[in-house]
């Protein structure tokens, strides 16, 4: 679990591209470093959308066994006969 996280944290290209146009605009960076910051993103996004395919996470044992779209069923069925009862 602890990679996954890890792992939808990787692309986290906006701060980069502050970084580096504030650098270019103060002068201190090379024009150059923006679109490297843009290609960094890229990678990383690219890298990490391939991980997270790459890691599928475990069921626990106290994980619930039934699909999403099943409890919905469910749900919508129990306020459905609720509101009939009424």
């Amino acid at each position: 679990m602890k990679h996954l996280v890890g792992l939808s944290m990787l692309p986290r290209g906006e701060f980069s591209f502050i970084v580096a146009q504030e650098g270019t605009g103060l002068g201190v960076a090379a024009q150059i470093l923006y679109p490297v910051a843009g290609l960094a993103t890229l990678i990383s996004s690219v890298l990490s959308s391939i991980g997270l395919r790459l890691f599928k996470p475990r069921t626990t044992p106290d994980a619930p066994k039934i699909k999403i779209s099943q409890r919905v069923r469910h749900l919508v069925r129990l306020r459905n006969t609720a509101r009939d009862k009424s």
